[in-house]
C-alpha cells in the first residue's frame, strides 16, 4: 500500500511540475543613461516603418521610444536574449526663427544581450551631434 501511495503522488506531481514552467528563461533589460546635457530620444529595436527623423513625438513613443533627460536613464525591459539595436538622437533645444535648427543626427549601436542580463549603457553626444556609447 505504501508503494502505491508513493507512486500515486509521483504521478500527480510530475505533470504539475512540468506545467509550472520550471527552468523558465528570464528576459533581459537594457538601461540607457543620458550622459549629455540635452534631452535625447532613445529606442531599442525600432520598427522598420519608424523613421525617427520624421516621426512625431506620439509615433516615436507609441513605437516604444523614450525621451530621456540629461543624467536620467531610460529602461527597456522584457527583452529576449540576442542582438538588440539601441538608436539615439539628441533633441535640439528650442530655436528662434532666426536660428536654423541643427540637422538631426541619429546614432545606433547593436548589443548582444544574454539571458536575464541587465546591460547598462551610457550615451554621450559629441560636438558634431554623433553619440559615444559606453560600453
Amino acid at each position: 500500500m505504501k508503494n502505491f501511495l508513493v507512486c500515486f503522488v509521483a504521478l500527480t506531481l510530475v505533470p504539475a511540475l512540468a506545467l509550472a514552467g520550471g527552468g523558465s528563461k528570464a528576459n533581459g533589460t537594457i538601461n540607457v543613461k543620458n550622459g549629455g546635457s540635452l534631452v535625447m530620444g532613445v529606442i531599442v529595436d525600432p520598427p522598420a516603418s519608424l523613421n525617427p527623423s520624421t516621426a512625431t513625438q506620439a509615433q516615436f513613443t507609441a513605437a516604444g521610444g523614450k525621451f530621456v533627460n540629461a543624467g536620467a536613464t531610460g529602461n527597456f525591459t522584457n527583452l529576449k536574449a540576442g542582438n538588440h539595436t539601441v538608436v539615439v538622437f539628441q533633441v535640439p533645444p528650442v530655436m528662434t526663427e532666426a536660428i536654423a535648427a541643427p540637422a538631426l543626427v541619429i546614432s545606433s549601436k547593436t548589443y548582444n544581450l544574454g539571458q536575464a542580463q541587465t546591460l547598462n549603457v551610457v550615451v554621450t553626444f559629441n560636438v558634431d551631434g554623433t553619440a559615444t556609447f559606453n560600453p
